[in-house]
């Protein structure tokens, strides 16, 4: 496997994919191909780096802001259900994670995102 952490144009992972021959694995950052794209182009494998931690931490931000300043948690949803608003997408992501976290980008893995994250 190589990683190629910086390298999200389609043009130049053409031609990187062209010139190995092993599995790559890119970081993908803002302004990157979406995962199909990168999947068609060849892509084996896709790294969020600290992406996903970094959203975690901004909804936990919001929900104690949220806490604070009106007196309620909205990532609970009416009275604590937890399954409401950002909590249902929080659910739903953590469930497509886990179901496609051993998954090889490939194939059916880079469409298995549910419509809406």
């Amino acid at each position: 496997m190589l990683f190629a952490p910086r390298v999200v144009d389609p043009v130049d992972l053409r031609q990187l994919l062209s010139s190995v021959d092993r599995p790559v694995s890119v970081l993908v950052l803002p302004g990157a191909p979406d995962v199909g794209e990168l999947a068609e182009l060849g892509v084996s494998r896709i790294s969020v780096g600290g992406a996903i931690a970094v959203a975690a931490y901004g909804a936990a931000i919001n929900a104690v802001t949220e806490l604070r300043d009106k007196g309620n948690l909205w990532l609970l949803g009416p009275r604590g259900s937890g399954a409401s608003g950002d909590g249902r997408r929080l659910q739903t992501l953590t469930a497509t994670v886990t179901s496609i976290s051993t998954a090889p980008l490939r194939g059916s893995a880079a469409t298995r995102w549910p419509s809406g994250l």
